[in-house]
């Protein structure tokens, strides 16, 4: 009688995960799972069963293959090739100005977001991590309506064979939201295209976006419960009903009418240089390993996530009732030669290497991409 190694037998059992769709059916039960990271942490056992009241979402994009449809060009590769390519702006290494630059190539390769097999696995990934709810960025006005119909179909297909997936929601434009909202009210609430997805808050489909800008349609301001996105890293909500999406730390409490610790953000980096807004090429930057005021020199620090883990300590001892962590999968940043008054050779503002990036989705090569091992337990 042959003896199965647990080794195969795992083997075995993750190409049935894969391929067989009774399997699928399966409550993988991820709330219980116990593990150990390559740097030695545990998910703690015996933590308390998840609260009804509190909720976590995460900042989800659907623009990878739609803004540029060049390259790809992976900053962390054009850079180890290159290692001056930061001060060579005609280094050919490049792409073209202000075209978009992976930091590093996601563990599902160069994949288009309107890709249904990978989506399928982000559902996967985020609902054992213990996400609610994905924010989807629509603050530059495009919807990306094929990578959302792409989802919207996965999600339900994933439904309708007994699995679960978030929800989902948008985070429109800092400025004024108007053409933006009616769009999406128009194409997806008012059709009620895939409502089953749809995050409710307070009773109401949720979104963030300036109430006030609506104040003479009453169909778009009866039909959704608003929070006014609060764009600023630094200065914490200016009135009731205001949410964040990215702070440095100390992160701000955000609170509703009734006074309630409502919303608060966690961020695995910052855009953010000393006191302003800066870029995450420029020196300075608040990177994955940046904590206690300080940016370490050893990088054998970034995989511990210490910015990030800082970050969620603050949130747990005020324990509010919503969190919203950026990001997922942002992965790219148009190459640019000036930003906030900077003028520098070669600059990339919201992501531009392994420390100097925000996404907890895991790259090639391993799951250095971020740390869902310690994320969202809460």
């Amino acid at each position: 009688m042959s003896i199965i190694s647990l080794s195969s037998l795992s083997r075995f059992f993750f190409v049935l995960l894969l391929t067989t769709s009774a399997i699928r059916l399966l409550d993988l039960m991820s709330d219980t799972w116990s593990a150990t990271d390559g740097l030695g942490r545990s998910v703690p056992i015996g933590v308390r069963s998840p609260r009804t009241t509190r909720f976590v979402g995460i900042f989800y994009f659907l623009w990878l293959g739609f803004e540029t449809t060049d390259g790809p060009f992976d900053i962390s590769k054009i850079l180890t090739a290159n290692p001056n390519a930061m001060q060579e702006p005609n280094n050919t290494a490049w792409g073209p100005m202000e075209h978009y630059h992976h930091w590093g190539e996601p563990y599902f390769g160069y994949y288009r977001s309107s890709d249904q097999w990978v989506i399928r696995r982000h559902a996967r990934m985020l609902v054992d991590a213990g996400v609610d709810v994905i924010f989807f960025d629509v603050t530059n006005n495009a919807v990306y309506p094929e990578s959302f119909h792409a989802l919207c179909q996965a999600f339900s297909d994933v439904r309708a064979q007994g699995g679960t997936t978030p929800y989902v929601a948008f985070l429109t434009p800092f400025g004024s939201p108007f053409q933006t909202v009616q769009n999406l009210y128009n194409n997806i609430y008012k059709i009620n295209y895939h409502p089953e997805l749809w995050f409710m808050w307070e009773g109401k489909p949720m979104i963030l976006a300036d109430s006030q800008f609506f104040q003479q349609n009453p169909e778009i301001l009866n039909f959704f419960t608003f929070r006014t996105p609060q764009a600023s890293y630094f200065v914490g909500p200016t009135g009731a009903n205001q949410w964040g999406w990215l702070e440095v730390f100390p992160q701000h409490i955000f609170w509703n009418n009734a006074n309630v610790s409502e919303q608060m953000t966690v961020g695995v980096a910052q855009n953010a240089v000393g006191n302003r807004l800066g870029s995450m090429s420029e020196v300075g930057a608040r990177g994955r390993s940046f904590h206690n005021g300080t940016i370490p020199y050893n990088k054998t620090l970034i995989p511990y996530g210490l910015n990030v883990q800082e970050q969620w300590e603050r949130v747990l001892e005020v324990d509010p009732q919503f969190v919203f962590v950026t990001g997922w999968n942002e992965w790219i940043a148009a190459r640019l030669s000036e930003f906030a008054s900077i003028k520098l050779p070669v600059m990339f503002v919201d992501e531009f290497e392994w420390e100097h990036s925000r996404d907890i989705e895991p790259c090639a090569g391993g799951t250095r991409g971020g740390f869902p091992e310690g994320t969202f337990d809460e």
